[in-house]
């Protein structure tokens, strides 16, 4: 007998045989043995791969949330920082003529510009300056503020932003319930009424180089 027939006689062993089998040495690689491990193995991945799809439709709809809002605020900062806040000063009602006039005053400031505008316009604000008016139905800038509203946004502030031949351009800046900004363009007249319907009245700000010449002229 030779040194190497025990080793033969190993291999050969029933015992031997079953522990090298091939569905043993799939177990022990990890690999599934029959047709209803792999369906299971393959729902898994495929619960993984829609979890991933899910995950990472939700990130993307989350980072263009993201740009949008910082945009928004952005453009709103921006409009801030170039602008100055105001306040409401004097207003100037005369019968004798058509246009009336309202007074700017810079807030932090001593600055302060006229704006002619209408009788309508100036009653409007007169009124609403005073602590005892109440109006028994809302009127024309009270319904800009209910449909702004009924519409899911808020007026936020009053931007005077432009200055062209003695003619004043403002908007009125909307922030929607996602957080966008929507700019309305108005008169200063209309714009500075709807402000005053507020309580308190909501922010004015005139753009820095509208003030500048505004004043200069005064």
């Amino acid at each position: 007998m030779s040194l190497g027939s025990p080793s033969r006689q190993r291999s050969e062993s029933p015992a031997f045989r079953a522990d090298n089998s091939p569905s043993r040495l799939r177990y022990r690689l990890g690999e599934p043995s029959d047709n209803g491990e792999r369906s299971k193995v393959k729902k898994c991945f495929a619960l993984h791969r829609l979890e991933a799809y899910v995950t990472l439709t939700r990130l993307c709809c989350y980072t263009a949330d993201f740009i949008r809002l910082f945009f928004s605020f952005r453009s709103t900062a921006v409009n801030t920082l170039m602008s100055v806040k105001m306040q409401l000063a004097r207003i100037i009602i005369s019968e004798l003529t058509e246009n009336q006039v309202i007074y700017l005053q810079e807030v932090d400031g001593e600055r302060e510009f006229p704006i002619l505008i209408g009788i309508f316009e100036a009653t409007n604000i007169d009124r609403r300056v005073k602590d005892d008016y109440e109006p028994p139905r809302p009127l024309t800038h009270d319904l800009i503020v209910n449909v702004a509203e009924s519409l899911g946004a808020i007026i936020d502030h009053v931007l005077i932003s432009d200055l062209d031949q003695s003619t004043y351009f403002a908007k009125l800046i909307l922030i929607k319930e996602d957080g966008s900004e929507i700019e309305i363009d108005s008169r200063p007249s209309d714009a500075i009424a709807v402000a005053v319907t507020f309580d308190p009245q909501i922010p004015i700000f005139v753009s820095e180089h509208v003030l500048l010449e505004a004043t200069s002229s005064a």
